[in-house]
């Protein structure tokens, strides 16, 4: 492995390189647009392309001009959903607490090493069913059928240079492709 990619959840990094001590890591490229669009005007935010930034993931560009909501909802499973389930088991099994330093994070080994086989999975189905909650509910927002505040944003999810939104039903098809796929 050699890069790790972070949210900035304290302990993360700490606990990924105690498995991984020769891997760079960094800061995910859609937390560093996010935390960026946060100080963007509102009224200027409608007239973003937000998911633009998706080419800094790991499919081509060539192939992100020509990506349809059905392959951009399948995209966004496996790089959240299933990718973060494989590196949670992997750091939760294979993290030496003794090598934790950060509190929360020794806390959590903790309590994972008390935890029975058959609760250490129904702890995994949990986090995953968090993160699918996650993902809908921002979905949710992006198609316009889920409020934040007392603001009434409308947004406009293009991918790349196809400035055809792809928003208003990402939430139901990411749930549908998540029950499908489970």
């Amino acid at each position: 492995m050699l890069l790790g990619v972070f949210d900035g959840l304290p302990g993360l990094e700490e606990a990924f390189q105690a498995v991984y001590p020769k891997t760079g890591v960094q800061r995910c490229v859609v937390h560093k647009v996010r935390s960026t669009l946060s100080r963007v005007q509102i009224h200027f935010r409608d007239t973003l392309s937000i998911l633009h930034y998706t080419k800094f993931l790991t499919v081509p560009e060539k192939e992100m001009r020509y990506m349809n909501k059905e392959e951009f909802v399948k995209l966004l499973h496996q790089s959240i959903i299933k990718e973060n389930r494989n590196f949670y088991r992997d750091i939760f099994n294979n993290t030496d607490i003794n090598e934790v330093t950060d509190p929360y994070w020794k806390e959590a080994l903790m309590f994972y090493s008390e935890l029975s086989d058959k609760n250490k999975e129904i702890l995994f189905k949990i986090i995953e069913q968090v993160e699918v909650d996650a993902v809908s509910n921002i979905l949710g927002v992006l198609d316009g059928v889920v409020s934040i505040g007392e603001e009434d944003i409308e947004f406009k999810v293009t991918i790349n240079d196809n400035n055809e939104p792809i928003n208003g039903d990402l939430q139901d098809l990411f749930l549908e492709y998540d029950e499908e796929n489970r």
